[in-house]
């Protein structure tokens, strides 16, 4: 099974980076996480409503797996 990584802040500037590095290997499955500047395949949220985070989470599980990891970039930078 492929590992899964949902990026928070992937539209700014360090999440934006570490975002396209797990995009170009394709042992992951990626879902980058923005509220400004979304672009692509990346989704708007904002991680500050426990609603739409819960939503997302779920959204992004595969058969009640959820994500490999979860990296919580949107404070950094």
């Amino acid at each position: 099974m492929a590992k899964r990584v949902l990026i928070t802040g992937a539209s700014g500037l360090l999440g934006r980076a570490i975002y396209k590095e797990f995009l170009q290997d394709s042992s992951w499955e990626t879902l980058g996480l923005g509220f400004s500047r979304v672009t692509g395949n990346m989704k708007k949220v904002d991680i500050t409503e426990e609603s739409q985070v819960k939503d997302v989470i779920n959204t992004f599980k595969v058969c009640n797996i959820s994500p490999t990891r979860i990296s919580f970039l949107a404070h950094l930078s």
